[in-house]
């Protein structure tokens, strides 16, 4: 009888302490949320110059200016003063790079110490529209990625979307997008809706 009652407080707590795990995780790190789109992507094997690049983890994605200059003007909306001079920003950046030059797309933007508060909106959503230009890309097969320093022509698209309950006892729906091939992430996005 010992036994069985002791064995029910060990599952009840191996339960709770699962469950109270579980609730503190970041949202963003849970891999198994349910497949919503996934699909082959491809990537041409050379890019025109001048191009930007970002490098993470030994993995580059290459994006000819050209391309994101259409993709800045097409994707970033003008609804209020931030966006205008983020789009002006980053076109003003991209229109800078000289013909032949491969640029890492990090040395466009900066983010001094002690910013400005008026500053911190511009700031970031310049990170979200460098970010835009690459996933754009990477979705729509324009953009050339190497793994290693080796070109890849092929990788994996997953879009995947669930619930999660929050650190404040709500459900989060998460949204995560992610770009691998052999095992590498190439691209990875993640956000929240309450």
């Amino acid at each position: 009888m010992a036994k069985v009652l002791m064995t029910n407080i060990l599952s009840i707590l191996f339960v709770l302490i699962s469950f109270t795990l579980s609730a503190s995780e970041n949202p963003c790190d849970v891999i198994d949320y349910p497949i919503k789109n996934s699909r082959e992507i491809y990537h041409p094997s050379s890019f025109p110059l001048p191009a930007i690049y970002y490098n993470k983890n030994d993995v580059s994605v290459i994006v000819p200016v050209k391309l994101a200059i259409e993709l800045t003007k097409e994707g970033l909306d003008e609804a209020n003063d931030v966006l205008k001079i983020t789009k002006n920003q980053i076109l003003n950046s991209l229109e800078s790079i000289k013909p032949g030059e491969l640029i890492n797309s990090d040395s466009l933007w900066s983010w001094p110490q002690n910013l400005p508060r008026e500053k911190y909106q511009v700031a970031t959503q310049t990170i979200v529209g460098y970010q835009a230009i690459y996933e754009k890309s990477l979705l729509r097969n324009l953009a050339t990625v190497k793994i290693d320093e080796a070109l890849i022509n092929s990788s994996y698209f997953k879009y995947m979307n669930g619930r999660m309950l929050s650190d404040i006892d709500e459900h989060v729906q998460v949204h995560k997008v992610i770009i691998i091939s052999n095992q590498k992430t190439i691209y990875e996005r993640c956000w929240i809706d309450e």
